[in-house]
């Protein structure tokens, strides 16, 4: 079965959006929904299709706080001079 946008003819549109955010929010490549949605750019997807969910505020911090580079700098540690 091909997994065109042809399959969510008839479904109301709030639901198919809902359905595209949840494949987002799942970590199911964007390539892959809008496939599914049947756009041809991801662009149509991620604008118009998806929101965030309530707690994306906090799986972006998360994921900021565990990359090495935007760990906040200890005081006094290498060339800090106090400045902000």
């Amino acid at each position: 079965m091909s997994m065109s946008g042809a399959w969510l003819t008839g479904i109301p549109r709030r639901a198919r959006y809902s359905f595209a955010t949840w494949l987002v929010s799942d970590a199911v490549p964007i390539n892959d929904v809008s496939k599914v949605m049947g756009h041809e750019q991801t662009s149509i997807t991620l604008n118009r299709c998806t929101h965030p969910s309530p707690a994306y505020v906090n799986r972006v911090r998360d994921v900021f706080a565990d990359f090495p580079l935007t760990r906040p700098r200890k005081r006094g540690a290498g060339n800090d001079s106090g400045h902000r």
